[in-house]
């Protein structure tokens, strides 16, 4: 809408600060700390809007911190208390690697051009992601751990998969699809942190995993990442 005129970009631009304000107004309210999350954020998002995404290596990382923020304001609902637990940290940098080097790849998705090793850093942020994770959470029983350790095994499969596609000199529609795959396999990544936190998680796992069709349904008529 922008870039054909359809939309007016001031009308546009007051609108997303308007919302962005909004939203850091309602993390606030939940709790000081989300609060703080939530404004870094915006900040984040405004810099990579404003141009940062424009910038070799800045714009990546910047989009990947996006994501490790979201996570964290969901932890700092719960206060400075929930931001203290060793996992938080690690997932909040763990998330930032893998989303930054899915950008990565999508950055040059428009050209034709050999990825190398870059196909796989998806998969291998994940892996020193949520290998240690599986070892620092408390687990209830055996039979969660191995719960959650299978859901984290598949998410790094998914990852290597979608790696796999990418050999030799891929065309941009094949690239751009497969950043899709990796995008959607985020739902199999949330559902392995999801099984980690005891029997209510293996329910919010369950519900991720039966998103996940929906997901690539509904993305085959529009954008549903």
């Amino acid at each position: 809408p922008l870039p054909s005129g359809r939309a007016n970009p001031r009308i546009a631009i007051t609108a997303a600060f308007a919302m962005g304000s909004l939203g850091v107004l309602g993390a606030t309210v939940a709790s000081s700390a989300s609060g703080l999350a939530a404004a870094a954020l915006f900040i984040c998002m405004t810099a990579y809007n404003a141009g940062g995404k424009r910038l070799r290596g800045i714009g990546v990382i910047l989009m990947g911190t996006c994501r490790g923020l979201n996570l964290l304001i969901g932890a700092a609902l719960l206060g400075y208390a929930g931001l203290r637990p060793p996992t938080v940290a690690l997932s909040a940098v763990g998330m930032l690697l893998l989303v930054a080097s899915i950008t990565r790849i999508a950055s040059g998705e428009t050209q034709a051009a050999r990825l190398g090793m870059q196909r796989w850093l998806p998969a291998l942020a994940l892996a020193a992601w949520l290998t240690p994770l599986s070892a620092l959470f408390p687990l209830a029983s055996h039979s969660e751990r191995w719960v959650a350790i299978g859901l984290s095994g598949w998410a790094v499969v998914w990852m290597v998969y979608c790696g796999s596609l990418l050999e030799g000199r891929p065309a941009p529609a094949l690239v751009q699809a497969t950043i899709g795959r990796f995008v959607s396999g985020l739902l199999f990544v949330q559902a392995a942190l999801s099984a980690h936190g005891e029997p209510l998680g293996l329910v919010v796992s369950a519900g991720l995993l039966l998103a996940w069709p929906v997901s690539r349904w509904a993305g085959k008529r529009f954008c549903a990442s």
